[in-house]
C-alpha cells in the first residue's frame, strides 16, 4: 500500500489530480458503498477513488471506472471498470476481497461466465492511472519496444520480478515522462507534460516516435 501511495505521487508530480478533492467527501461515499454492498473494499482501491473519484477524466479517459457510488456486483464480482470501447469489464472475485495478494480480473463485456485473471490489484491501478495520464496529458507518443532499450532512460514504478506481466509502467530518469509497455503488443506508451520534454527525450534517445 505505501508502495502505491508512493509511486501515484510520482504521477501526480506530472499532472495534478487532486485538484479540488474534498477528501471527507469520498470517504463518505466509500463507507456507504461498503455499508450498501455489504463488503469492505481493499485498501489499494479506496487509494484510487479518494484520489481521482471527482476527476471525471481520470475516470475515463482510456478505461471506464466505475465512480466510488456507482460500483456494484455482479455474479460475486465486484464490478470495478471496462476497457476502452467496453469489449471487456474487469472485476474482482468477492471471495478474493480479504485475501494478501488480491488479482483484478478480466471478462468479455456480455459474459459474467469465463474471468481470467489480469492483474495484481496495485500494478493493476498504477498501470491504468498511467495510461489514463498519458490520454490526458498534452504530449503523447507510440513506439515499437524493438527501438529502444527503455532502462536506460526510465526506471519501473514498481516490482517487475515474473514472467506474467502484461503491461509495465515506467517513470523517466529526470521524473518528467510517464511510460507504459504493452507487452503483448509490443509498443510502448510515453506522454509528458509539454511537446518540449517528448522532443527532448527523442533526440537524446536517437527514436523516431510516431506521435498521438
Amino acid at each position: 500500500m505505501k508502495m502505491l501511495k508512493e509511486v501515484l505521487d510520482k504521477i501526480d508530480k506530472i499532472i495534478l489530480n487532486r485538484a479540488n478533492v474534498i477528501m471527507d467527501d469520498v470517504i463518505k461515499q466509500i463507507c456507504l458503498i461498503e455499508n450498501k454492498l455489504k463488503i469492505k473494499l481493499p485498501d489499494e482501491l479506496k487509494e484510487f477513488y479518494i484520489r481521482y473519484n471527482k476527476n471525471h477524466y481520470m475516470l475515463t479517459a482510456y478505461y471506464i471506472f466505475k465512480s466510488v457510488d456507482a460500483l456494484k456486483i455482479e455474479d460475486e464480482v465486484l464490478i470495478i471498470g471496462y476497457s476502452n470501447e467496453y469489449i471487456e469489464k474487469y472485476g474482482i472475485s468477492i471471495a478474493d476481497l480479504n485475501n494478501a495478494c488480491i488479482n483484478v480480473k478480466v471478462a468479455a463485456y456480455d459474459d459474467t461466465s469465463n474471468w481470467l485473471i489480469y492483474e495484481e490489484l496495485s500494478k493493476f491501478i498504477v498501470n491504468c492511472v498511467v495510461f489514463q495520464t498519458i490520454n490526458l496529458l498534452e504530449a503523447s507518443a507510440v513506439l515499437d519496444d524493438v527501438e529502444i532499450t527503455l532502462e536506460e532512460y526510465f526506471i519501473p514504478l514498481y516490482n517487475v520480478k515474473g514472467k506474467d506481466n502484461k503491461r509495465i509502467s515506467y517513470i523517466s530518469n529526470k521524473g518528467d515522462i510517464l511510460g507504459l509497455h504493452f507487452i503483448d503488443e509490443n509498443v510502448v506508451y510515453f506522454g509528458s507534460a509539454t511537446d518540449e520534454i517528448l522532443n527532448e527525450f527523442e533526440e537524446k534517445a536517437k527514436i523516431d516516435l510516431d506521435w498521438l
